[in-house]
């Protein structure tokens, strides 16, 4: 690893809001104060926990910046952090996951001069799912941006090192919303602030996976949240061709999904809405491959009819 310039140490202030985590909350602070970049800044966030956290955060009083709210919310207390927080870069965590030791350095160093047209180049880390689980990095690309969010779906939240300049720029995180916030949170730095997010390709924090929180990513509620937000970037921001396009394929996506998960009418709906926004000539680039070609032949309900038909039968076929 590369080391870093003078001019490249900037203080990192490490986020960790906590609400109801007192049985991890003292490890995610250790990995934080464990960082072997030097200047960081460590403030931990008590969102109204009603055990025994704040217990767990004063044992490090001295070490960290401890403030105290009511429940309002995991987006309010990291609003919060963000408006006390000292560093010109912003790391977040969880107080259920964990840095690893490299975290901070090995993005830093990624990004250290480097800028793209004058935009800030926001370094993203992978991350891997305790205990002992993996977690699909379909969305760290070598280079990551508005287009490819859209298909490959958003880092997790503590996965980017942002300028806090940016954050602040964009409003920190919208409070209010019921999942997804690290996807509005990304595509308004995205597309305000032009920032260009880059893969580190090294594992820099291990999270907690529960199952509570996969059932929420995977319900109804996720896809109808994102199609508000979408909604709401493209109302609040000039939008190339290239965008709008992402846009509209991301609403047949949704489309496919809500059917698939019974909710036929809605998804309809999206879809028809889709194919008018989604521009002509980039068109063909959308159903040029065989599940593409055969929606827009036979349309939604027929194409998803054949579907189910097909599946079970090739399943087994995949399987041996």
């Amino acid at each position: 690893m590369n080391k870093l310039g003078h001019s490249d140490q900037p203080l990192v202030s490490i986020i960790i809001p906590c609400y109801n985590s007192a049985a991890y909350v003292a490890e995610a602070i250790e990995s934080a104060l464990a960082q072997t970049y030097p200047h960081c800044e460590v403030v931990v966030i008590n969102d109204g926990s009603q055990d025994s956290s704040g217990e767990e955060i004063e044992r490090y009083l001295g070490r960290v910046s401890y403030i105290q709210t009511e429940n309002l919310g995991a987006c309010h207390a990291r609003n919060l952090g963000l408006k006390a927080a000292n560093g010109e870069r912003v790391q977040w965590l969880d107080a259920d996951d964990v840095l690893r030791p490299h975290c901070v350095e090995s993005k830093l160093t990624m990004s250290s001069g480097n800028t793209h047209c004058g935009n800030h180049i926001v370094p993203i880390c992978d991350v891997a799912a305790m205990p002992g689980g993996t977690l699909p990095a379909i969305w760290n690309q070598p280079r990551y941006d508005l287009f490819k969010g859209l298909a490959y779906g958003t880092p997790p939240t503590p996965a980017p090192l942002h300028y806090k300049a940016d954050l602040l720029a964009v409003g920190g995180f919208r409070e209010g919303l019921p999942c997804a916030q690290e996807f509005d949170l990304h595509l308004r730095l995205l597309a305000k602030r032009k920032c260009e997010f880059i893969s580190t390709g090294e594992v820099g924090v291990d999270i907690r996976t529960h199952d509570n929180n996969l059932s929420q990513r995977a319900g109804v509620k996720m896809h109808y949240t994102v199609l508000s937000i979408l909604e709401r970037i493209q109302a609040d921001h000039f939008l190339c061709e290239k965008h709008k396009s992402a846009i509209a394929h991301h609403r047949i996506r949704t489309s496919q999904q809500l059917w698939r998960k019974g909710h036929k009418p809605e998804a309809q709906a999206i879809y028809r809405e889709a194919l008018t926004a989604l521009p002509r000539g980039l068109q063909p680039h959308y159903f040029a491959n065989a599940e593409g070609w055969l929606l827009k032949a036979i349309g939604l309900d027929k194409s998803e009819a054949l579907r189910g038909f097909i599946a079970p039968l090739v399943k087994p076929l995949l399987t041996r």
